[in-house]
């Protein structure tokens, strides 16, 4: 699909049909657009990608499901900021390929010069080992590498057949690839304790090394560790996971090195926790997002017009590399309605309020600085939806 001078961001209706497998899909159109907003090629390059989730105050209009689709660039991407439009949006990055040339997993992590894409394989038959496959694809020649990592029983223990999400990071050509597991054979018998399994994969090559066990130190192995989700990486060069559960119930911030097999802890900010914490990492700095605690809700709830509404305050920290101290680098602010901010290359994307109305902004997190701020025509009973928000799909 050609992209022309100017797109507009339209509603698309029940009848959407995907056609995945090109990368592109087929819409009604609504007109007059309930939502729109013109966007120039160089403007489409800042918002690459983000997908915006909506639905309307009444019942005009709407499907049964209470939320529709947004087009930003010509090209139907799937509700919110969620995994589903991610999943959208690396099809659609994969359609320069023929069908039998192209990658087939939708794990998606872009560093410079190249992207990689990965996809988990595993079986309950202990004799079969779980696997982490790869496509490497050379942005620049479209060469793509596969390669595979078994993670095999001496490494994962005897009773874990599955791998969960793999986090990744850069140190010049190798990427490193991190997976927190539970030891299963304490499960029933006391708390749960944890280990990193790591391998890594050649950029350039598609060398790989085997997969092994790294002990985490007794004050962190009773840790439940997360990490910041592939969407919200981009080029990542460090690798920063916040605690989801811990016994003394204290929020714990940590970075780990794969090739030294060092952990480091951070300390958090005040007010920081598993929930209201999100992670972002660009380059070799890992942002923390400390957002305003969103209100609760309910389909009783009254409608607030754009013009009478406020925006959410969220606070960036980073950690630069090397530090072992967080700084506050910056403020965005959102409409309380909107979509969590979004990821494109190291641009956060996000609606905000300016004089009562909701308008596209798109900030830098390297520089601070503003690189687009636009307005988007909207009408009176539509109002953007925050995914972290179910509970709030039909207010009336």
């Amino acid at each position: 699909m050609k992209s022309s001078k100017f797109a507009t961001a339209v509603f698309a209706f029940s009848g959407l049909v995907f056609l995945a497998t090109a990368g592109h899909a087929a819409y009604q159109e609504v007109k007059p657009a309930p939502v729109s907003i013109q966007l120039t090629d160089e403007e489409k390059k800042l918002v690459d990608g983000a997908t915006f989730e909506m639905s309307y105050s009444t019942d005009d209009l709407t499907s049964s499901k209470g939320a529709e689709y947004a087009l930003l660039d010509g090209n139907v991407k799937r509700v919110g900021f969620s995994e589903n439009a991610y999943s959208f949006q690396t099809k659609k990055r994969l359609a320069d390929f023929s069908f039998t040339d192209r990658p087939n997993y939708d794990n998606l992590v872009a560093f410079k010069g190249y992207d990689l894409l990965y996809g988990l394989t595993y079986s309950f038959e202990s004799t079969t080992d779980p696997k982490v496959n790869f496509s490497i694809i050379n942005k620049e020649t479209k060469k793509v590498t596969t390669v595979s990592v078994p993670i095999t029983k001496e490494v994962r223990g005897d009773n874990s057949h599955f791998v969960t999400d793999v986090t990744f990071y850069r140190k010049g050509n190798t990427v490193y690839g991190v997976v927190p597991m539970p030891e299963y054979e304490n499960r029933g018998s006391k708390a749960p304790t944890y280990f990193f399994i790591t391998f890594s994969v050649n950029l350039e090559t598609g060398a790989t090394t085997p997969a092994k066990r790294v002990k985490l130190p007794e004050e962190y192995a009773s840790i439940a560790w997360g990490e910041a989700k592939s969407s919200r990486m981009y080029d990542p060069q460090v690798l920063l996971f916040k605690s989801m559960y811990s016994r003394d119930e204290k929020f714990r911030l940590m970075t780990f090195d794969a090739e030294t097999e060092k952990f480091t802890e951070i300390r958090p900010e005040q007010g920081m926790s598993a929930v209201q914490s999100i992670l972002y990492t660009v380059g070799d700095k890992a942002y923390i997002a400390l957002a305003d605690e969103v209100p609760a809700f309910t389909g009783s709830d009254t409608y607030v017009k754009a013009s009478e509404r406020k925006n959410n305050e969220t606070k960036y920290y980073v950690l630069n590399a090397g530090s072992q101290k967080l700084e506050e680098a910056f403020t965005t602010e959102t409409d309380v309605y909107a979509p969590q901010v979004y990821l494109n290359k190291g641009n956060l994307v996000m609606i905000t309020l300016v004089d009562g109305k909701p308008t596209l902004r798109v900030q830098s997190m390297q520089t601070k600085d503003i690189l687009l701020s636009k307005t988007i025509d909207v009408k009176d009973d539509v109002f953007f939806i925050d995914t972290r928000m179910y509970g709030m799909m039909r207010m009336k």
